[in-house]
């Protein structure tokens, strides 16, 4: 209950902050948004890139955790992921808090599973993502 309580707040802060502070109406925001999306990245700080990178690999993380028990909840899962691919982890909380935790695995694993079950998936997403934090360390100022 206190962690179905903490994502609830967390969710409502993220939503607070979204809305009242984020930085969306500053000029120049879309440009360098639209720069990075075209990977035309001279001029970019790269820990901004790294962030925007990042953005794309988590995702790929929190399916490896999504679909390996989405078979024993009520709610789906691919809903919950999409979202997170477009919001991060507010796209993600509501799932977290609407799925019932499942500490073992049953049933047959398919291929998807499979993959995100996969301890080269594990190890893929971790290098890209200290590659990357490494990069802006780096790179960045």
């Amino acid at each position: 209950m206190k962690t179905k309580l903490f994502l609830g707040w967390l969710w409502a802060t993220f939503i607070a902050y979204t809305l009242l502070l984020a930085p969306l109406d500053r000029p120049g925001t879309l440009t360098v948004i639209e720069k990075m999306l075209k990977l035309q990245l001279e001029g970019i700080n790269p820990y901004l890139v790294t962030i925007f990178a990042l953005m794309g690999v988590w995702p790929r993380v929190y399916a490896c955790f999504l679909f390996i028990d989405e078979k024993t909840q009520n709610i789906s899962a691919w809903p919950a992921f999409v979202a997170s691919n477009d919001a991060g982890i507010i796209g993600l909380i509501p799932y977290l808090l609407l799925r019932q935790p499942q500490p073992q695995f049953s049933g047959r694993k398919d291929m998807s599973i499979k993959i995100s079950d996969s301890r080269w998936t594990d190890i893929v997403l971790l290098l890209t993502t200290i590659w990357l934090l490494a990069w802006a360390l780096l790179n960045g100022d």
